[in-house]
């Protein structure tokens, strides 16, 4: 119990340090209603730390740049087991004696648990998640460095994850089912743990999964993997439109399937949009000569374009020459002397 106690403190320190840090230590001179003298000690301290924070992942990344894709693996494969071990603890908080929350969602779409064995949602999965391989294998080096990105921000997203389905338990969202009767006591929180993160989400015979809803992972995955195909592939538009509806049904289905509450499902969507294009933001900024002032922009640095600049500023990496330079306001896109070339719009009109 002790050692389970601890690794769930650990867990919990570093879901929330990329998260927090740079909102509350290097950014916190922008808090100037705070007060000077308190703005100055926290930002004194928030500098000194990250200094320091900065020289030793320099060291550690040199050692790591040949190998940011399995990384980026490993550190999803980390985000999920400990997400799952946290979410053992939530499984052991769930109000069992309380009923179904009401829900907009559940008022409209019908119970559709038993009257048919296919679910949605899995078959939309399993699609995005296919054309996502292939396209990987098809695409070579590029398909590589997608792949890669999409595993650090799908680490990411369950790092958030971590945080939410802990800090607030729901009822259960139906009256009967598997985590209403087959609600039993752990026997291993560890054991428990790996059978999570082997089911993935699916359903597997054995392993009941609850306390785990705000906010829904099979929505994150899907809307995630929609995102990267499109970024990745650039698809026509009714391609694109498709895809999406796809998502749609599969979200939908979430709901009709009582897995998750309706808030689940819209707060997946919200955070999964905003976070990849938070990231992406992010990144095209670092290719064109921002600098990396942050631990969160050093680790995006790393992940991108493995930490490297020319003398001009600008990233020498496997990404930077898809980026365009940002122009001024009512200027063209102008490439930075051959070092990032200039690069058409897609079909929405964005580069």
């Amino acid at each position: 119990d002790a050692f389970e106690s601890g690794l769930l403190r650990l867990a919990a320190l570093t879901a929330t340090f990329v998260i927090l840090f740079d909102l509350l230590l290097v950014d916190c001179c922008c808090f100037s209603n705070l007060g000077q003298y308190s703005s100055l000690f926290v930002c004194g301290f928030g500098d000194a730390f990250e200094s320091g924070l900065m020289t030793l992942f320099s060291t550690f990344l040199s050692v790591l740049s040949s190998y940011r894709g399995t990384w980026c693996v490993l550190y999803w494969i980390t985000s999920v087991i400990v997400m799952d071990f946290v979410n053992t603890y939530g499984y052991e908080r769930v109000p069992e004696d309380l009923p179904p929350l009401p829900d907009l969602g559940f008022d409209i779409l019908p119970d559709m648990r038993e009257k048919t064995g296919i679910y949605p949602t899995d078959l939309v999965t399993t699609s995005l998640a296919g054309l996502a391989i292939i396209m990987a294998v098809k695409q070579g080096k590029m398909g590589l460095i997608f792949t890669r990105r999409l595993f650090f921000i799908y680490g990411l997203l369950m790092n958030f994850r971590t945080l939410t389905i802990i800090s607030t338990t729901l009822p259960i969202c139906y009256q009967h089912g598997p985590c209403r009767e087959g609600h039993v006591p752990l026997q291993s929180r560890l054991v428990t743990t790996f059978a999570y993160a082997f089911a993935m989400g699916f359903k597997v015979p054995g392993v009941v999964q609850c306390g785990d809803y705000i906010f829904s992972g099979h929505t994150t995955f899907i809307w995630l993997l929609l995102l990267h195909n499109i970024s990745a592939i650039k698809p026509p538009r009714w391609v694109s439109a498709f895809m999406t509806l796809g998502c749609a049904v599969g979200s939908i289905s979430i709901l009709m399937w009582r897995h998750h509450y309706t808030i689940d499902v819209v707060a997946a969507i919200l955070i999964t949009l905003v976070t990849w294009s938070w990231y992406h933001a992010q990144a095209q900024l670092l290719a064109v000569g921002a600098p990396a002032n942050s631990f969160v922009l050093r680790v995006i640095q790393w992940v991108e374009y493995g930490g490297e600049r020319s003398s001009n500023g600008v990233i020498k990496g496997d990404y930077s020459h898809i980026v365009p330079t940002l122009p001024a306001c009512g200027d063209e896109v102008v490439a930075d002397s051959g070092t990032i070339p200039s690069v058409e719009p897609d079909r929405a009109g964005t580069v």
